[in-house]
């Protein structure tokens, strides 16, 4: 049996959280990457370089997303997350930055036309919490007691899927300027945990993406080009 396909171990006495080998070797985590890769400090998409990943899944309703992201002082626009239809009027999308001083834009919609909710970035990692509901588009650093929110988002669904290092922009996928992502975590409507990235590479042969741990799922670039990746994380 190929473990690092399972995505749940059941047994008589419950669920298996752990499977290690005679030496204390990790072969199988519920929790964590499986030991077939290894987690890296970040993934990356260089300017003018089309990879990208396919969250497989659409906006409905709300959203909370946690994500940790770069700012290359070079770059004057970069389209790091989500995705927009029906012209550009429905929307959850992240451009970070969307400016050359630095401004990051989180876009949502009233339902009949965009909103955008503007907020300020430094060089190198930003980590952000962005919440889309009915009523409220919000944007809020980790490091920070900063908030900057609106009250004109309305409700609705959307059947693009959602991309990660990249726009799905009417149904076209856009990738302006270098995208970096550290982690990156969504919540649904329901406020449930339904994807959750960790950058890292296959071991068997190196080929770089993300591994959703609540999926049990390695994605990979679907688009052009390829990615590059930060050191390795050792646990």
């Amino acid at each position: 049996m190929e473990l690092s396909t399972v995505k749940e171990i059941t047994i008589p006495e419950g669920k298996v959280t752990k499977i290690t080998d005679a030496l204390g070797n990790v072969l199988w985590s519920a929790v964590g990457l499986p030991s077939a890769y290894q987690e890296v400090e970040w993934v990356q998409a260089a300017a003018g370089v089309g990879a990208y990943l396919n969250l497989g899944f659409s906006f409905d309703k709300a959203a909370f997303i946690e994500i940790g992201i770069y700012r290359d002082a070079s770059t004057t626009s970069s389209q790091v997350f989500g995705a927009a239809e029906n012209s550009g009027k429905l929307r959850c999308m992240i451009s970070a930055p969307y400016t050359a001083t630095g401004v990051g834009a989180f876009y949502g919609s009233t339902g009949s036309a965009f909103i955008e909710r503007t907020y300020s970035m430094i060089s190198g990692k930003n980590e952000f919490e962005y919440t889309l509901k009915k009523g409220e588009i919000k944007v809020k650093r980790k490091d920070s007691d900063t908030i900057t929110s609106l009250t004109t988002q309305g409700e609705y669904t959307m059947t693009s899927d959602l991309l990660l290092l990249a726009q799905y922009y009417n149904g076209t996928p856009r990738f302006a300027g270098l995208r970096r992502v550290y982690y990156f975590k969504y919540y649904d409507k329901d406020n449930s945990l339904i994807c959750d990235l960790v950058p890292c590479y296959r071991k068997a042969d190196g080929v770089i993406g993300m591994y959703d741990v609540v999926r049990r799922t390695f994605l990979t670039n679907v688009g052009s080009g390829s990615f590059t990746k930060g050191a390795d994380v050792n646990a």
